[in-house]
């Protein structure tokens, strides 16, 4: 599994999570952990990783840095490899 395939498993995972939440009548909406706000966020991670992590438009970060930074926050996953840490 490459660094693309494990962010885009997490991704699918959190998109998961978050629509089993809107479904429930008792889900609390807080701020950054709204499932809707939690959606948006996946759709705007899956372009990133899907772009190859490039910036357009005078971005200079190179893709492999930049998706490093979106896997951090999946740091303690079992298929997380410390090599992807930027």
């Amino acid at each position: 599994m490459d660094l693309s395939e494990f962010l885009l498993a997490r991704i699918a995972e959190d998109e998961r999570n978050a629509s089993l939440e809107i479904g429930r009548r008792d889900v609390v909406l807080v701020g950054a952990f709204a499932p809707a706000r939690v959606l948006a966020e996946c759709d705007a991670k899956r372009r990133i990783v899907e772009m190859g992590g490039h910036l357009r438009n005078g971005g200079l970060v190179e893709g492999r840095i930049l998706l490093g930074y979106l896997a951090l926050p999946y740091a303690d996953h079992e298929q997380f490899q410390e090599e992807w840490r930027p």
